[in-house]
């Protein structure tokens, strides 16, 4: 310290920069309050909430799609059939129909590579579409070939698969086609001609594809008996050759039935049969003339003596026979030697 300088003015020299700060720091805390004061009846509040961790998706998780095999029970496509198709009504429910049915077959290796063949009349390796569980990228693209096939179609219309197509089906996980024309029992379908004028059928209780020719897929069994089998579907047999009443592979089958004791031909009807057999004909059966008209009273028959015509008869006399003995007037008898006597002098 010096000379000149005293407690006092010690003091003074510190006081007053401190006196500065507080009030520095006053007015900051009157301009803040201030500000929020003034914007206080627009303010919103701000919730902060903790980020959620960003989701991952598990290892074996599908990019594309999970393989799902279809049911294929009664040698169907899908043993259920397809809902859509049988409901759709105009082109546009019919369009939404072969979409859903696409949606489905897409899922299944085995029917994708089945459509393909009828679509695109192009062989798929199956076991190309497949990555995992998941459907691969070849399935991909091959599903996008099949959505562009059926979307460029010249027409999708409700309809009903020809009596006379060829059935589809899968066997043994196969996509098959029957060998010989017909399809019975409900042919609901929707008709889909391709760009090419190829028509396809996809038939709604089955989601089976059915062609007007030969398919372009291996032979087998659809949902329905094959031509020439017996039973009714999928209990379907082939009738034995030596006796069509019972199945070939029957050991009935093999017996020598040309040994069987032959069934009687002239057997008695049933009591309720309708049919009635006619009495047995005589051995020697009298002819048959022919109906004539009738005889009139001046006709004689063959053989016998004409009649004589109508004359007045002569009175009565005693007649006499060449011996001397009384005759009959009525030409009967009466001679001894049984000479008639003519009454008429004839």
């Amino acid at each position: 310290m010096s000379i000149n300088d005293t407690p006092h003015s010690s003091r003074r020299k510190w006081v007053i920069p401190a006196i500065i700060a507080a009030v520095l720091v006053v007015a900051a805390i009157i301009a803040v309050l201030a500000f929020s004061s003034k914007d206080g009846n627009n303010a919103q509040a701000v919730v902060v909430t903790k980020p959620s961790p960003t989701a991952t998706a598990p290892a074996n998780a599908c990019t594309t799609w999970k393989i799902e095999y279809s049911n294929y029970s009664n040698n169907r496509w899908f043993g259920n059939g397809i809902t859509e198709i049988k409901d759709a009504k105009t082109e546009k429910e019919a369009a939404k129909a072969a979409d859903v049915w696409l949606n489905e077959v897409r899922k299944d290796p085995n029917l994708l590579s089945g459509a393909a063949k009828y679509f695109l009349n192009r062989d798929v390796d199956k076991t190309s579409l497949i990555t995992e569980k998941c459907a691969s990228d070849t399935a991909v693209q091959l599903y996008t070939e099949l959505k562009l096939t059926i979307g460029s179609a010249k027409s999708i219309v409700p309809s009903e698969a020809p009596a006379t197509g060829y059935n589809s089906g899968v066997n043994n996980a196969v996509v098959v086609g029957s060998t010989a024309p017909g399809i019975g029992g409900d042919r609901k379908a929707i008709q889909v001609t391709l760009p090419d004028g190829r028509v396809i059928w996809i038939m709604a209780r089955c989601g089976n594809i059915v062609t007007s020719g030969p398919p372009p897929v291996p032979a087998g069994h659809a949902d329905e008996c094959l031509p020439g089998e017996k039973g009714t579907f999928p209990n379907c047999w082939v009738p034995c050759s030596a006796n069509p009443s019972v199945p070939q592979s029957s050991p009935d089958c093999s017996k020598d039935w040309s040994k069987s004791v032959p069934a009687p031909t002239n057997v008695a009807p049933a009591p309720n049969d309708s049919y009635e057999p006619r009495p047995p004909l005589p051995a020697n059966p009298a002819p048959v003339q022919s109906a004539g008209p009738a005889p009139s009273s001046s006709s004689t028959a063959p053989g016998a003596t004409p009649a004589q015509p109508d004359r007045p008869l002569p009175p009565p006399a005693t007649g006499t026979t060449s011996d001397g003995g009384a005759g009959s007037v009525n030409g009967t008898s009466g001679g001894n030697d049984g000479t008639i006597v003519n009454p008429f002098g004839g």
